[in-house]
């Protein structure tokens, strides 16, 4: 049940769009009764909402979010979207150069048997979702309590995403984390890029890496659309 509430709140944002310079942000808290989304176009992000505070930094390449609680047949969560246009900086070549944008990804999935009136007693746990696309190609990785017991679970995960680009070709990649359940959690993470050739850097619009790129539209169409 948890995992399909996961994949549904999917589907609660509309595309992401490109505002001023670079892209419009997305954050989501949501409970039982209420929920509340704040959007932001700014480098870095710290974000308090209900269901649980998250935060980025698209200069460093960090990100994490606290969501969950409420227990029982109650639940919340927390879910940021994030992304940015970067390029590779470097001398003119006329084959792509293949490279990676690397994640990690670790926290605290929080689980306990509790008793409630009316439904007996129950396993409250935290469930974290992480998404990446750049065009047609994503990377995700579902996080949940093992299935025996209810017990707490902490991971620590890596995961890339092969890309190939002509130096000064501007591409998207866009982020989600997601961290819900019965329970609050706790997930943080990074990203970067790897296997670039000497004398190449990747830059962004939001300043990863150092100068500022200029910006185009990106879209969260495709992030959605592999979950369809």
């Amino acid at each position: 049940m948890l995992r399909k509430a996961g994949l549904a709140l999917l589907f609660l944002f509309m595309a992401v769009e490109s505002v001023g310079a670079c892209d419009l942000n997305r954050a989501l808290g949501y409970g039982p009764f209420y929920k509340q989304e704040y959007t932001s176009s700014t480098p870095t992000w710290n974000v308090g909402i209900y269901g649980g505070p998250g935060a980025y930094d698209l200069i460093a390449g960090t990100f994490g979010a606290t969501g969950g609680g409420g227990g029982g047949k109650y639940s919340g969560g927390v879910q940021l979207q994030f992304s940015d246009s970067y390029r590779i900086v470097g001398p003119a070549l006329a084959t792509p150069i293949s490279f990676q944008a690397a994640f990690h990804v670790g926290g605290t999935l929080n689980a306990s048997l509790n008793s409630y009136p009316f439904i007996g007693t129950v396993c409250d746990a935290t469930s974290a979702q992480f998404i990446a696309t750049s065009g047609s190609a994503s990377v995700s990785h579902y996080y949940t309590i093992p299935a025996q017991g209810c017990e707490t679970t902490t991971f620590d995960d890596g995961m890339t995403l092969a890309l190939a680009k002509l130096p000064g070709e501007t591409f998207p990649l866009s982020m989600l984390l997601s961290v819900f359940g019965s329970r609050a959690g706790n997930v943080n993470g990074t990203f970067e890029f790897t296997g670039l050739p000497a004398g190449y850097v990747i830059q962004s619009c939001q300043g990863f890496g150092g100068q500022p790129v200029p910006s185009r539209n990106t879209s969260w169409g495709s992030l959605k659309h592999s979950y369809r």
